[in-house]
């Protein structure tokens, strides 16, 4: 997504994957929610990516989070040498609920656990927070 910052470099995560590995994070706690699509680490063609876009002949808005965030945590779940999934801290911490975005937007500081990413939930606080921003503004605010 367009919408995430990196904390730190990402190499240490494409080193440590297997020869072949995907590398993607739950959302939620224990993957609760699925696993995240925001940021994905991925050799060129791989097979878990083939099969997903594959379900995506099946689609509907209806069940967006189906399609994008629960079909690929069970895609990866059949697929563990193939497919790492790390602890949701690693790319989506702080969640998007109303504290995770209170973390993000409305707190001096942010309480950012050692991730390699943060989501901004851009969909969620665009109309809220976001739509209003300019370069200037943020300048301002340095």
């Amino acid at each position: 997504d367009l919408d995430v910052l990196l904390l730190r470099p990402l190499a240490p995560l494409l080193s440590a994957a297997a020869p072949g590995q995907a590398t993607l994070a739950h959302e939620g706690v224990g993957g609760s929610i699925g696993v995240g699509n925001a940021l994905m680490l991925t050799p060129r063609n791989h097979s878990f990516f083939r099969e997903w876009y594959e379900a995506y002949r099946a689609f509907s808005d209806a069940v967006w989070n189906g399609f994008s965030v629960r079909l690929p945590s069970r895609l990866a779940a059949a697929a563990p040498s193939s497919v790492r999934v790390l602890a949701y801290g690693a790319f989506y911490w702080p969640p998007w609920n109303p504290w995770g975005v209170a973390q993000l937007y409305r707190s001096e500081r942010c309480l950012l656990r050692g991730g390699y990413a943060v989501h901004l939930w851009e969909t969620k606080v665009w109309r809220s927070l976001l739509s209003s921003l300019s370069p200037a503004k943020l300048e301002a605010h340095g």
